[in-house]
């Protein structure tokens, strides 16, 4: 019970059309052989046969190619036996380059998902952000110099979800990784900013927030549906485009180092000479304290990786 031989192209079997709207189709029949008792199953399935989702070439003429069209129907028809007892089936395979339908949009009736275009959504969404600074530049502080405890603001991000159809999810390898939701590879970009210019926004600017997928199967093939989400901002007064998104915070504490040196350390006092858990301004350098009517400085910390988010594949 198998396939004898190699199925081969019977060039008779050819045929071709091409619709109005730009869309296209290609029917080829191979010639496969089985013994007797087979049926449609075995040779469909018979090796040496394109596979759903492949894209339309003839084997033995190369330079008759579309690449726009995908092969999502296999037929196999039995035409009879052989003087030998075999059995013999044309099988023939439909390919297909839909144009654009009434809908007006190009992926509505592309029959291989994977070769949608990316779908683009823009949004904004609600953040809560702590501000070292406002906008004129003036330190979150009292009229005696002391800072305020930081308290939360709510800004509005704009949001950019971008979907798109993936044979492997594998933002590392495009199309070399295995079929399926790559963990590691949504761990390492979750959360991190772009390293370089990204939907016309500084390295910095964009970060992604999410990623999301869904296994899908359609036409024949099975692909990942990913969607990936990133937030953009503007960064703070007096902060750089690469540090929008990292973490800034005021040099301050109950503490000083005197002149610098470890072994200076000290509590801070009131005017009193009491001791104070109140922080008090230092000077971003090396721990020691400034005057109250002095300018805070400020320490900013890399706490979100720089990656590169052309990798995603997303026509920016």
């Amino acid at each position: 019970m198998s396939v004898i031989g190699t199925p081969f192209v019977k060039h008779a079997g050819l045929s071709g059309s091409s619709k109005r709207v730009g869309g296209r189709e290609y029917k080829v029949v191979y010639v496969v052989k089985t013994t007797a008792g087979d049926g449609a199953f075995i040779a469909g399935n018979a090796v040496g046969l394109p596979s759903r989702g492949a894209t339309y070439v003839l084997p033995d003429n190369p330079s008759e190619v579309d690449t726009g069209a995908t092969l999502f129907d296999i037929d196999p028809q039995s035409v009879g036996n052989n003087n030998s007892g075999h059995t013999i089936w044309d099988v023939t395979c439909t390919y297909s380059a839909k144009g654009v339908g009434n809908s007006g949009d190009p992926s509505f009736e592309i029959d291989n998902p994977i070769l949608r275009p990316v779908k683009k959504n823009w949004s904004t969404a609600n953040y809560i952000h702590y501000l070292a600074e406002d906008l004129d530049a003036n330190a979150i502080d009292n009229s005696a110099g002391l800072l305020f405890e930081p308290n939360p603001i709510e800004e509005t991000v704009v949001v950019l979800n971008a979907t798109k159809s993936e044979a492997a999810f594998d933002p590392y390898s495009k199309g070399l990784g295995i079929y399926g939701f790559d963990i590691e590879a949504a761990e390492d970009y979750q959360n991190s900013v772009n390293n370089a210019v990204f939907a016309t926004r500084p390295a910095g600017r964009a970060l992604c927030k999410s990623i999301r997928a869904t296994e899908e199967y359609e036409s024949g093939i099975a692909y990942m549906n990913v969607t990936y989400t990133f937030h953009f901002r503007k960064p703070d007064k007096n902060v750089s485009d690469a540090n929008t998104w990292q973490l800034r915070l005021q040099d301050k504490g109950p503490y000083y180092i005197e002149g610098g040196l470890p072994a200076g350390t000290k509590k801070f006092h009131t005017i009193e000479g009491t001791a104070t858990t109140v922080d008090v301004k230092l000077n971003g350098v090396n721990g020691d304290k400034i005057d109250d009517d002095v300018a805070p400085n400020y320490l900013d910390f890399r706490t979100r990786r720089a990656t590169n988010f052309g990798n995603f594949g997303l026509g920016f």
